[in-house]
């Protein structure tokens, strides 16, 4: 390993990664930029994952392992504390950096030092490297350097679904991680997001439109359990967490709240009432609980009883509802 200390960071956490570590590692030592130090944080596998690690013999490559799995926040707040370069790149050990990815987004952080952290489009691959479609969200396909406070409000009306940022294709000053603290633990399957949220309020945001990493989707994979209404509760928490320590920095944060308060609100009566057409009716209570948790006021609205009756009766229950709002629309009349 070099004495002198590599600008750029790269962590790859990673647990149980045997399938596609291989790849991971390799498309990062062959970036074109190659200023850097690839520290592989293994929060306890148990399987091939370091003999991996160790059939690499590069002097850019460290490895540091847990002596207990401490869960992905956690581990992702390791890897903050084994970065010592000036940017970091929390890296994903499933998927591929394109051999420009990290030069590209280091001109960018050079060339505009209001940035705190640069992202990118992607390309979708399968769980065989091929190609699917390109692009993460809409968002992703510009180059933009944008005002952060501004970003924030686009990111945080649009979480409900789903985030505009992959968190993989994300480099960061490490002095902005310093700054604005760490991985919050509470949020194991979206304190990325929260993260970049905050970052946000404090800094402003860059985008390069072209693919520059290769996001593989798989059976195995973290986002792959991102699904149902846990899923949108924790993403709603993660939205309250900022605004409850840092809305009083968003202009008029509290009109903002109540929007995206709302946004998640519609979400999961949406999903609700998807959830129930398709006999899934234990995971459409789920949606329907936390829509009433968000915005109390849906008690009352006729949709929240429509689907009761769906539940309880099927399509007779729902039949019967409407015999019964007929009626009273009669005697209103």
């Amino acid at each position: 390993m070099s004495a002198r200390t590599p600008r750029v960071s790269v962590c790859l956490p990673v647990y149980n990664g045997a399938n596609y570590l291989a790849a991971s590692i390799a498309s990062v030592l062959a970036q074109t930029w190659e200023d850097l130090r690839l520290i592989v944080v293994d929060n306890c596998s148990t399987d091939e994952t370091p003999d991996i690690v160790r059939s690499f013999a590069d002097r850019r490559l460290a490895y540091h392992r847990n002596p207990s799995n401490i869960g992905l926040p956690a581990n992702f707040n390791r890897c903050l504390d084994l970065a010592d370069g000036e940017l970091v790149c929390i890296w994903h050990h499933d998927d591929v950096m394109l051999p420009t990815n990290l030069e590209r987004k280091v001109r960018a952080l050079d060339d505009h030092p209001r940035v705190g952290f640069v992202h990118s489009n992607l390309w979708r691959v399968d769980a065989d490297g091929r190609r699917l479609a390109e692009h993460w969200h809409e968002d992703s396909r510009l180059d933009y350097v944008a005002s952060g406070v501004e970003w924030f409000r686009r990111f945080v009306t649009r979480l409900h679904q789903g985030a505009l940022v992959f968190g993989g294709a994300v480099v960061t000053r490490r002095a902005c991680y310093e700054r604005v603290g760490r991985f919050r633990s509470e949020l194991p399957n979206c304190c990325d997001n929260e993260m970049w949220m905050r970052l946000a309020l404090s800094f402003d945001v860059a985008c390069l439109g072209s693919p520059l990493v290769e996001y593989r989707k798989h059976s195995t994979s973290a986002s792959s359990a991102q699904a149902g209404p846990n899923w949108l509760a924790e993403h709603f928490a993660a939205a309250r967490a900022v605004f409850g320590s840092h809305g009083a920095e968003v202009p008029h944060g509290a009109a903002l709240h109540r929007q995206v308060r709302a946004n998640f609100a519609r979400e999961a009566m949406l999903w609700a009432n998807e959830t129930s057409y398709q006999g899934r009716f234990g995971e459409s209570r789920g949606y329907l609980a936390l829509a009433t948790r968000i915005a109390p006021r849906l008690l009352v609205t006729g949709r929240l009883w429509w689907l009761l009756m769906r539940w309880a009766g099927g399509r007779a229950g729902v039949r019967a509802y409407g015999r019964f709002r007929e009626r009273l629309g009669r005697a209103a009349r």
